[in-house]
C-alpha cells in the first residue's frame, strides 16, 4: 500500500551468505509488495543478494530503470501476480549480467522472471508490462543439479507482456526468452537474440527479431493465434517440437529449414523472414548493424504497437523502412558497443585482468582491460572513460604485473580496487617500492578491498626467498586517507 516513493543512486549489496547459499525466494536487493502504485527504482547497483535482485509483486504504475543488476543473484528481477494483479510495469534501460546459478539449488537461474502465481481459476492477471532497451548478458553455465532457463521467463499464465528493444547475448540458458503454458497477448518485438526463444500458449507475437531459431511446443499452443514475421534468423533453423525433448537433449522432431517452414500451416508464419550466415553487426560487442546488413529495411512497421524508437531511442524508421533487431542503422555503421553501464552518483565499474581484451568494454571480468589500462596515467580522472572518485575497479583472476595507482579519489568518494572472488596478484617474488603488487606514491582516498578472499602471494621456493629478497605486497608512501582491507598478503 506504499505509493509516490524513489529509490534512486543506492548500492545495495552482500546479504547474508551469498557465496554459497542464495536467499530464502523472497529475499530481494529492492522490493515492492502489494497494492503499491507510483513507484521508480532507478540509477541502482544492486549486486551479491543472492537470490532476487529487485522484486515486484501486485502493485500499479511501477518504473524500473537504469539500474546495474549483477553478480551472485538467481533471479535479476521478480515481477509476480500473487495476492493481486500487476498492472503498468515498465522495466527499461538496465543492465543485468553475469549472474549466478548456485549448484543443486532450485529453482531455475531466470535474469527477469514474469509470472502469475496462482493457478486458474485465481489467476490474478496482468496488463501492460513492458520491457524494452534492456542489456541481458553472461549467464553462468548451467550448474551440476540446476536448470538455467532464460533471459526473460514467462512462467505459466504471463499474459499481456510486451519485451522490445533489448539486446541478448552470451546466455548458457536454454532459451533466451521463455514463454511458458498458458502464457497469452505476448509480443516479442525488435529484439537482437544471441540465442532461442521458445513459445507456448495464446495470441503470441514474434516480429523483427534477430535470432537463432525459436522452439514451439506445439501441444500447448494455439498456433493458429501466432503472428511471426520479419524476423532475421541467423541459422535458419525453425524448431516445432516438444519443449520438454529440447530441455532434455533428446532429438529434436518436426524441425523446419526457413523455406520449409514458410510453407508450414498452409503459409501462415514467416513469409517475410529471412536467413542468414552474418548479420553484419559493427563488432562481436557491438550490435548496431553495418551498412551491408540485411536487416535493413527488413522489418514491420510496428508503430501501431506503441512504440517508434529503437534501443538507443533512436526514431524508427531512420530511412525507408524499419530495421530488424533492437538498433535502427543510422549512417554510421554503428554507435557505442553495447553495454553500457548506466550512470551512479556512486561512480561506475571498470573491470581488470592481466591481459584483458583491449577493446573490451571493461563491464565484467570477461570483457575486461588489460592490466596496462590501469597502469596508464591518461585513463585515470574525471571522464566518463576514466578511472576516477566513486570509481571501483575490480581485479579479475590472476595478475602477474604491478599495478600502480594514477589517481586519487575525493573525501566520500574514494577509488575503490576491489578484487573479485578468486582475483589474486600472484608472481615468483615482487619486488620492491614501484614493483610491489600494489604501488602507490603521494594519492589518496584509495580503498583496497581483497572482498575477504583476495590473496598477493610470493609463490617462488629456493633461492630467491630463502636469501631474503625484500617483497612488498603493497608498497605506499605520501599518501592519505588510504584503507587497505580484506586480504591476505
Amino acid at each position: 500500500n506504499s505509493s509516490s516513493v524513489e529509490v534512486s543512486g543506492c548500492l545495495i549489496q552482500k546479504m547474508d551468505d551469498y557465496l554459497t547459499n542464495p536467499n530464502a525466494p523472497n529475499g530481494s536487493g529492492i522490493g515492492v509488495s502489494t497494492n503499491s502504485s507510483n513507484i521508480k527504482i532507478f540509477n541502482n547497483e544492486v549486486t551479491k543478494i543472492g537470490h532476487t535482485g529487485i522484486y515486484i509483486g501486485e502493485s500499479s504504475n511501477i518504473e524500473v530503470y537504469g539500474n546495474n543488476i549483477h553478480s551472485y543473484i538467481v533471479w535479476g528481477m521478480d515481477i509476480v501476480a500473487n495476492q493481486g494483479p500487476l498492472a503498468n510495469i515498465d522495466v527499461h534501460d538496465n543492465n543485468i549480467h553475469d549472474l549466478i546459478e548456485y549448484e543443486g539449488y532450485q529453482p531455475h537461474m531466470d535474469y527477469i522472471i514474469i509470472r502469475d502465481h496462482q493457478d486458474a481459476p485465481d489467476v490474478k492477471g496482468m496488463s501492460n508490462v513492458v520491457v524494452e532497451r534492456n542489456s541481458f548478458y553472461n549467464a553462468s553455465p548451467i550448474a551440476l543439479g540446476g536448470g538455467a532457463t532464460a533471459f526473460i521467463y514467462m512462467t505459466d499464465r504471463t499474459s499481456n507482456v510486451t519485451v522490445r528493444n533489448n539486446i541478448f547475448y552470451n546466455s548458457h540458458a536454454y532459451s533466451d526468452i521463455e514463454v511458458g503454458w498458458y502464457a497469452s497477448n505476448v509480443s516479442i518485438l525488435n529484439n537482437t537474440i544471441g540465442g532461442t526463444v521458445s513459445m507456448e500458449g495464446t495470441n503470441i507475437t514474434a516480429k523483427n527479431n534477430i535470432l537463432l531459431a525459436f522452439t514451439i511446443n506445439k501441444d500447448h499452443s494455439t498456433l493458429s493465434t501466432f503472428t511471426l514475421d520479419n524476423n532475421l534468423f541467423v541459422n535458419g533453423l525453425y524448431t516445432d517440437h516438444d519443449v520438454t525433448a529440447f530441455l532434455s537433449g533428446g532429438s529434436l522432431a518436426d524441425s523446419y529449414p526457413l523455406a520449409q517452414w514458410k510453407s508450414y500451416g498452409g503459409g501462415a508464419y514467416d513469409q517475410h523472414s529471412l536467413y542468414t550466415l552474418d548479420p553484419k553487426f559493427v563488432s562481436a560487442s557491438d550490435f548496431h548493424l553495418q551498412a551491408s546488413s540485411p536487416a535493413i529495411n527488413a522489418g514491420a512497421n510496428l508503430s501501431s504497437s506503441g512504440f517508434s524508437i529503437d534501443k538507443d531511442a533512436a526514431s524508427r524508421p531512420s530511412s525507408g523502412a524499419w530495421d530488424i533487431g533492437a538498433y535502427e542503422y543510422s549512417g554510421s555503421g554503428g554507435g557505442s558497443s553495447d553495454p553500457t553501464l548506466p550512470p551512479s552518483p556512486l561512480g561506475s565499474n571498470i573491470y581488470i585482468s592481466q591481459s584483458g581484451a583491449g577493446s573490451a568494454d571493461a563491464s565484467s571480468c570477461s570483457n575486461a582491460k588489460p592490466v596496462s589500462f590501469f597502469d596508464t596515467a591518461a585513463n585515470w580522472g574525471s571522464g566518463a572513460s576514466q578511472i576516477g572518485p566513486g570509481e571501483t575497479v575490480h581485479l579479475c583472476g590472476t595478475i602477474s604485473s604491478t599495478l600502480a595507482v594514477q589517481g586519487s579519489g575525493t573525501s566520500g568518494n574514494p577509488i575503490t580496487i576491489l578484487f573479485e572472488p578468486g582475483a589474486k596478484l600472484s608472481k615468483a617474488a615482487w619486488g620492491i617500492d614501484s614493483a610491489s603488487a600494489i604501488y602507490s606514491s603521494g594519492k589518496s582516498n584509495i580503498v583496497i578491498d581483497g572482498n575477504g578472499t583476495g590473496i598477493i602471494e610470493n609463490t617462488a621456493n629456493g633461492d630467491q626467498l630463502s636469501s631474503k629478497q625484500a617483497s612488498y605486497g603493497i608498497y605506499v608512501t605520501g599518501c592519505s586517507a588510504y584503507e587497505i582491507k580484506g586480504l591476505t598478503i
